[in-house]
C-alpha cells in the first residue's frame, strides 16, 4: 500500500500481470482514499490479496 500512495509505479509494475498503464491507474484510483474497514471489506479481499503481493515483491 506505501507504494500506491506513494505513486511508485516501478513498484507496482513489478507484480506479476501489472504494467505501468495498470500501475497508473492504481494509483489514480486509489490515491487518496483508505483502506476499506468493516461493511464492505470482504468486497476489497482480492484487492488486499494484490497489495500483500506487491508488498511481498517490492
Amino acid at each position: 500500500m506505501d507504494a500506491i500512495a506513494l505513486g511508485d509505479i516501478a513498484a507496482i509494475t513489478r507484480a506479476n500481470g501489472v504494467g505501468k498503464k495498470l500501475a497508473e491507474r492504481i494509483v489514480t484510483e486509489f490515491r487518496g482514499k483508505p483502506p476499506p474497514l468493516g461493511e464492505g471489506a470482504k468486497e476489497a479481499e482480492p484487492i488486499r490479496t494484490a497489495l500483500k503481493s506487491l508488498a511481498l515483491a517490492g
